[in-house]
């Protein structure tokens, strides 16, 4: 059975999981992203679109990063 998968933005758990992914990365953070990302792990409150925007931002931000971190490096064979 596969597990469902649930808007972060909308789903308390899922945005938990996404906002400590994306800090315990080696993405680097400046200190209110790291702040703001903090709160969401433990804020179980609906974001506002301010705050939807941002984490919007950030998940990419994150994504392309991933995407970056997984390509081989010049000399990597």
């Amino acid at each position: 059975m596969s597990e469902e998968i649930k808007n972060p933005l909308t789903d308390f758990e899922s945005r938990r999981s996404l906002a400590l992914a994306i800090l315990c990365s080696r993405m680097q953070l400046k200190p209110r992203a790291g702040q703001f990302l903090g709160g969401l792990a433990v804020d179980r409150n609906p974001l506002s679109e301010k705050q939807t925007n941002w984490f919007l931002d950030l998940m990419d931000k994150f994504s392309e990063f991933d995407q970056a971190q997984r390509l081989p490096k010049a000399g990597d064979e």
